[in-house]
């Protein structure tokens, strides 16, 4: 086996080992006369992988960010995406929910062109409140209380027929009829009639015991009482049959009063919103309104009564705007900080109704900044969406369906007594997670179904090449954070400065770091240095005073280590060999 030398290395020289920026290809003095960046810098990858992801309307074209930390892409990722759709023309929608007056577990879900939404339950409001005011009245009104007063006649007129027939039978056996109270319940009862006075027949006994009544007497009393017990019945169960038939007419009376209004009220709804669902949910509130009418039989209280039951009555009447886009004029782009589940999914809030009891109603759902990305974009961090409880099994199950269901987390695990299920909302939201290479790929590899929801991978680099126009874009960088954070002005040698340790940063002299995080820190504290003593620009003196204060600071062992190599504490062997 022949081994073969190394090639001899050529040696370098002290001044080869660092950058040395050359500050004459800049056409400035300082950073007064450039102007800041806009968008990300030497990420061309990145962009292209995201703008295909977010042309493409296929399902699944979701992206997924990986790159280092401090590469600034979650600062600019928003208004990178404002690029990408200056004015793509979306329609974005209002979201409310109603009260399902058939199964009000189930609340409906109405969708209105933005806008539309905050009108509809105005108008809603109104509508009630016009019909609190005007029931009353026309229920006061005639013929209503011409037509009223002859159907209680007629019941009236009824009732003492079947009544009186009862008690000429009753008065022929010397009984009467009468009433008795028994704890709560008042009920009907045959009184038998002794020296012209009502006598109940349980007290026969007494009386007999007392020599007021013969045994005899009392007896024959008793089968008389026995006898007509049957027709007792007969005639409570006829009497009920006539005040029902009464209520249902009275009922139908009061509807038919108040039909016109009710008519002329949702009418102009009905032309206003052109919406199927709509003119259902006005139909199934007429009906509602007309089965219960006795809630609008109370004029409407001024709005500082302290009666607050009536209001708490019409809650079912009320429009749930759950998301309000009247505001919003381009697609929505929602960076969520917090993802926790509630304020991605959006939750059922619950109450006490005072007796212990925790409840809800349709009035009780909130949305979350999913619905509020719904027709555009959602930006998130990934370790956040794995981490948080029941996040990333929801976001999943939204991304693969569509479809968004706003529960509790509570009812992910099956601990809650809620069972209120709002209709289902159809989602349309491109979502990008925002991770790193470790993230990506054991979601990538472990996770079921990643691959089909996240189509798309955009890798952000650490580093880009050095050339003429990238240092006119490092010198940009610093201008925008000077703007944004009202620093000092860079000369041309302090800009020189930040390239040089931009290269470091990169480890090679021929590309530069696009950490800017690190940039912008060194950036921050020379700015500091500068205001130290006094100077009103920033030179590349202050930025190498910053950097070499920021080395001092975190070489604590490495100058303990350097104590002890110069006391012998440690010794080094510089040349020959030893095993």
């Amino acid at each position: 086996m022949t081994l073969h030398k190394a090639p001899k290395h050529i040696p370098l020289k002290p001044e080869q080992l660092k950058l040395k920026c050359d500050t004459k290809c800049f056409k400035f003095d300082t950073t007064d006369s450039i102007t800041p960046i806009e968008g990300i810098v030497g990420q061309e990858r990145a962009i292209k992988a995201l703008k295909i992801g977010i042309d493409i309307e296929g399902p699944g074209y979701n992206t997924f960010i990986t790159g280092l930390s401090g590469t600034g892409k979650q600062t600019s990722i928003k208004k990178l995406l404002k690029e990408f759709l200056p004015n793509n023309g979306i329609k974005l929608n209002d979201y409310a929910y109603v009260n399902n007056f058939r199964d009000s577990d189930h609340p409906s879900l109405l969708i209105f062109a933005a806008g539309q939404g905050r009108t509809f339950k105005t108008d809603i409001k109104n509508c009630i409140k016009l019909l609190q005011e005007n029931i009353p009245q026309i229920l006061e009104r005639e013929p209503f209380l011409s037509e009223r007063k002859s159907l209680a006649k007629d019941y009236n007129k009824q009732q003492q027929t079947l009544l009186a027939n009862f008690e000429k039978k009753l008065k022929k056996d010397n009984l009467t009829l009468g009433q008795i109270k028994t704890e709560e319940v008042t009920r009907p009862e045959i009184f038998a009639v002794i020296n012209n006075q009502p006598v109940y027949i349980q007290q026969l006994t007494e009386l007999v015991q007392k020599k007021e009544l013969s045994e005899k007497d009392a007896e024959a009393i008793i089968k008389k009482y026995t006898s007509h017990q049957d027709e007792l019945y007969t005639v409570f169960k006829e009497s009920l049959k006539q005040t029902q038939t009464f209520q249902i007419q009275l009922s139908e009376l009061e509807s038919k009063a108040v039909k016109n209004l009710l008519a002329a009220t949702f009418e102009e709804l009905k032309e206003k919103y052109k919406l199927r669902k709509v003119k259902k949910y006005l139909d199934k509130l007429t009906e509602n309104i007309l089965e219960n009418l006795e809630l609008f039989k109370i004029p409407a209280q001024p709005k500082n009564s302290e009666n607050t039951q009536s209001a708490e009555n019409l809650v079912a009447y009320q429009v749930n705007l759950i998301l309000d886009n009247s505001h919003l004029k381009e697609t929505p782009v929602v960076i969520e900080t917090s993802p926790t589940f509630t304020n991605l999914f959006g939750a059922i809030e619950k109450y006490n109704d005072g007796s212990g009891v925790w409840q809800s109603d349709f009035t009780n759902i909130k949305s979350g900044s999913m619905l509020r990305a719904n027709g555009g974009f959602l930006v998130l961090n990934a370790m956040d969406a794995i981490q948080e409880p029941g996040v990333w099994k929801t976001l999943k199950r939204v991304l693969l369906y569509g479809k968004l269901e706003i529960q509790d987390l509570s009812s992910l695990y099956q601990v809650t007594t809620s069972t209120l299920k709002p209709e289902p909302i159809e989602i349309k939201c491109k979502v990008i997670l925002i991770g790193n290479n470790y993230s990506y790929h054991m979601l990538s590899n472990y996770e079921d179904d990643f691959n089909k929801i996240f189509k798309i991978k955009a890798e952000f680099d650490y580093e880009m090449d050095r050339t003429e126009s990238t240092l006119l874009e490092y010198a940009k960088v610093i201008k925008k954070l000077i703007t944004q954070e009202k620093l000092l002005e860079f000369d041309k040698s302090a800009v020189g400065k930040i390239i040089e340790y931009g290269a470091r940063f990169a480890g090679n002299q021929d590309k530069l770091t696009t950490r800017f995080a690190y940039i912008s820190d060194l950036a921050r504290e020379a700015n500091f240095w500068a205001k130290d003593v006094g100077n009103k620009i920033i030179t590349s003196h202050h930025v190498e005073k910053a950097y070499s204060s920021a080395i001092e600071r975190h070489a604590l062992h490495e100058s303990k280590l350097q104590e002890m190599i110069s006391k012998d504490t440690i010794l080094i062997d510089t040349d020959g060999t030893r095993v």
